[in-house]
């Protein structure tokens, strides 16, 4: 049995759930998703106070149903996980 493999056994034994660590990981990335969403909404308005053009609702509306949709999957991984 190799050292890792002894290591797992051990954490297994003493109780230490591994579902439990993936889902915190899991809580974390969607924390970083929702920033990068988040930040994509400041750049496109940004974005549009220095370029005025045809495609300003378009693209703002992209941005917003992103981050909409981005809270809800954090807010529904939250509730189910």
């Amino acid at each position: 049995m190799t050292p890792f493999e002894q290591f797992v056994q051990n954490l297994a034994a003493s109780g230490f759930n591994f579902w439990f660590l993936i889902k915190i990981l899991f809580i974390i990335a969607l924390t970083l998703y929702l920033a990068f969403a988040v930040i994509i909404v400041r750049q496109v308005k940004v974005m549009f106070e220095t370029l005025k053009g045809m495609l300003d609702w378009p693209i703002k509306l992209i941005a917003w149903v992103h981050l909409a949709i981005a809270v809800f999957i954090f807010i529904l991984a939250f509730i189910i996980l």
